[in-house]
């Protein structure tokens, strides 16, 4: 049975693409034909330089994640600086409620000695630990967060009922709003700058699929 170069060309070229199987009669001719067996060669170096080349991607595509990831960066970088800012405001808030309540001039002058006392402290305590979180939020961040914000949960939730029932004033509460900020500087902090773990921060998954 005679075949012709563009039949067994168009057959060579399915059974490549896996469209049909090997006849013996088409490698028969191939065996014959010169140019068919040129013809084959070229199609199975044009596959394996196609195989192995590089894909690369549009540039586009790399202009649109470097501005992704810009923009990610620079959201991260606004949390953290206004949480650190936040962080140190509070810091100078309870260190002031604390010479304030020192002083006798905070409106707390109906506690005992001893619990006076240890107010005291503990404003300073605070004051001292909100400091240091805004200065090394990954160091000391973690440590402070439950208590700041048991602290200012309990406050904010205490004042609300006072101020309700009057038995406080809106002013007279202002000075447990160091622990509010505080805790809104952590949560910007940790948004930016993750601090339960011992892992770097990663860029956005978004940025890197």
């Amino acid at each position: 049975m005679s075949i012709d170069c563009d039949t067994a060309r168009r057959h060579l070229g399915a059974v490549h693409d896996r469209e049909a199987r090997p006849d013996p009669v088409i490698d028969d001719h191939v065996e014959d034909c010169a140019g068919c067996r040129t013809w084959l060669a070229d199609v199975d170096a044009a596959t394996r330089a196609l195989s192995l080349r590089t894909v690369s991607q549009p540039t586009f595509v790399d202009s649109a994640l470097d501005l992704w990831d810009a923009r990610v960066r620079h959201t991260d970088d606004v949390r953290r600086t206004a949480g650190r800012l936040l962080l140190g405001v509070a810091a100078v808030g309870c260190l002031v409620v604390g010479i304030l309540i020192a002083a006798d001039s905070a409106g707390h002058t109906h506690i005992g000695v001893t619990a006076h006392r240890e107010v005291i402290i503990l404003e300073v305590a605070l004051a001292l630990g909100l400091a240091c979180a805004a200065v090394r939020p990954r160091v000391y961040l973690a440590g402070i967060l439950p208590i700041l914000g048991i602290v200012a949960v309990v406050n904010l939730a205490i004042s609300v009922v006072n101020v309700a029932s009057g038995n406080s004033s809106l002013l007279a509460e202002v000075a447990h709003l160091p622990f509010v900020l505080g805790l809104v500087g952590a949560y910007l902090v940790h948004r930016a700058e993750p601090v339960f773990t011992d892992a770097p921060a990663t860029a956005h998954p978004a940025v890197h699929a």
